[in-house]
């Protein structure tokens, strides 16, 4: 099994709603789900690590215990990032997620109807940069990254 980071910094600032970052990320197309679904929660501006955990394979998960994705993060010393550390990345860095989509697990938000563990991820359609919400037990294809920040700064 072969495990890729890259390091990425970027500045939250925790005095925008959760529509302010959608707005700063100027995505084309997002869903309307994202600031329905997630918060953040903190004050200021903080500056965060943000590293892209990228696996050479697709992925398959059934349930978020034993996930491979939150085990390797783990065993790294990393947790899941969060929504405003996904957005303030699209923000500062716009073109990663025309390469790749970029999910952020550190969210999550489980539906009632179907029971399913929703994540917020950057994804992109053409050139056109967008947010949306993904079930996190399914399929993951290769080229999805998933962000992860050190475990002391996601206190």
């Amino acid at each position: 099994m072969s495990t890729e980071r890259s390091t990425h910094r970027v500045i939250v600032d925790y005095s925008r709603s959760l529509e302010e970052m959608i707005s700063a990320g100027r995505y084309d197309v997002h869903s309307p789900f994202v600031a329905e679904r997630f918060s953040v929660s903190g004050q200021g501006k903080k500056e965060l690590v943000i590293v892209l955990f990228h696996f050479d394979f697709d992925i398959y998960s059934t349930s978020i215990e034993g996930n491979l994705v939150f085990a390797e993060m783990d065993k790294a010393g990393f947790s899941p990032a969060k929504v405003e550390g996904l957005l303030a990345l699209g923000e500062s860095e716009p073109e990663l997620q025309l390469q790749f989509s970029i999910a952020a697990w550190g969210s999550l938000w489980q539906s009632p109807w179907d029971g399913c563990h929703y994540c917020p991820i950057l994804t992109r359609c053409g050139k056109h940069r967008s947010i949306d919400t993904r079930c996190i037990e399914g399929g993951w294809l290769e080229d999805t990254r998933f962000a992860a920040v050190h475990k002391e700064e996601q206190k």
